[in-house]
């Protein structure tokens, strides 16, 4: 007889809850608040070394901005590698910065003719970096807008948590200024028509033209920041995205360490109508656990705060019995010195 499974969490939960049959509450409810305390109250109650993982992805050509899986990755720490050799691993951007030149270059690769275009030029230093998700209107990670807000201060749908712009264009008319910009996939957005491009690794703009015309004779600047192809010597990470110093020449391995949120409640339950009763918690011990945390869920919306302290009296109890294993297995290392490893090795000579 098997005991920890799915099944086994929802009668508990019943029993604990008051919930009686499915009548009152069916099992896709319960599996419903089971997935909302595995996958959120428990990995900030539970950080131990089970969720303890290696984050992993691969570099491109060209591309120094990755997105970072925060759906199903908690937080990253050191240490950090690239093709197996360990590398710096920043959270502060101006620790990072300290180390790598960020300050954009400002030229004029065209003048203006009183017309709207087309416009080309040539930045004098390339590789230049791209922008990732570079829409100026929304939040989410989606296709940029062509067109910028209008007015200013602009008002965003969304405030933009994890825009990067590295690339401006821009020339004044009588009245004000056109800004254009990329949208990380070689396309030029912002105050031009549909149709101009920008080469990352030539610093080539073709076929720039603008919604209204610049002043004749005034220039066309181009802002922006150059590096080199090499293999990345340091991470930042920042704003849930990994940016590499310097750009990837080619593809490398990053590795980092990682605390992984909780896999989906139970195997098979991602579905609501279609789940596994058989399914078990990553480590068998914890079933008992998310029982007490899933019927906590039902005393608070309830508003029965009597049951939310008796739940998490219980909780408290299961969640020192899990720590104990990572306790266990901390409690045998040792600190590591000038001197000595973790292994007891020495460290003279190294």
């Amino acid at each position: 007889m098997t005991i920890g499974i799915l099944q086994d969490i929802i009668e508990k939960v019943r029993e604990l809850a008051g919930l009686g049959n499915s009548n009152q509450s069916t099992d896709q409810k319960i599996i419903k608040y089971l997935n909302a305390f595995y996958l959120s109250d428990f990995s900030d109650d539970l950080r131990i070394l089970k969720l303890k993982d290696v984050y992993t992805f691969n570099t491109i050509q060209g591309v120094d901005v990755y997105p970072f899986d925060f759906d199903h990755w908690s937080s990253v720490n050191d240490p950090a590698y690239i093709n197996k050799a360990q590398v710096p691993l920043y959270q502060d951007k101006k620790s990072f910065f300290n180390y790598s030149l960020n300050d954009q270059m400002t030229e004029s690769f065209a003048t203006s003719d009183g017309t709207t275009g087309p416009y080309s030029g040539n930045s004098t230093s390339n590789p230049i970096r791209r922008s990732y998700y570079n829409n100026p209107q929304v939040d989410s990670q989606t296709i940029p807008v062509t067109v910028f807000p209008n007015g200013y201060p602009p008002t965003f749908t969304d405030p933009n948590i994890s825009r990067i712009q590295n690339i401006l264009i821009s020339s004044n008319t009588a009245t004000g200024s056109l800004h254009v910009t990329d949208d990380g996939n070689g396309n030029l957005i912002g105050d031009c028509i549909a149709g101009g491009t920008i080469d990352y690794f030539t610093g080539a703009v073709a076929n720039l033209t603008f919604t209204s015309a610049p002043t004749s004779g005034n220039s066309i600047y181009i802002n922006y920041t150059s590096s080199q192809l090499a293999r990345p010597n340091r991470i930042l990470f920042y704003q849930n995205q990994f940016i590499l110093d310097t750009m990837p020449d080619m593809a490398y391995t990053i590795e980092i360490e990682a605390m992984r949120e909780p896999s989906q409640a139970l195997m098979g339950t991602t579905s609501l109508t279609n789940f596994d009763l058989n399914g078990r918690p990553e480590l068998f011990g914890w079933w008992e656990l998310l029982a007490f945390g899933t019927a906590k869920k039902f005393y608070q919306d309830r508003l029965d705060m009597e049951g939310v302290q008796m739940m998490q009296m219980f909780l408290d109890e299961k969640l020192t019995e899990a720590r104990t294993r990572t306790y266990s297995q901390l409690g045998s290392r040792q600190i590591n010195t000038i001197f000595r490893n973790e292994n007891n090795q020495l460290n003279f000579g190294n």
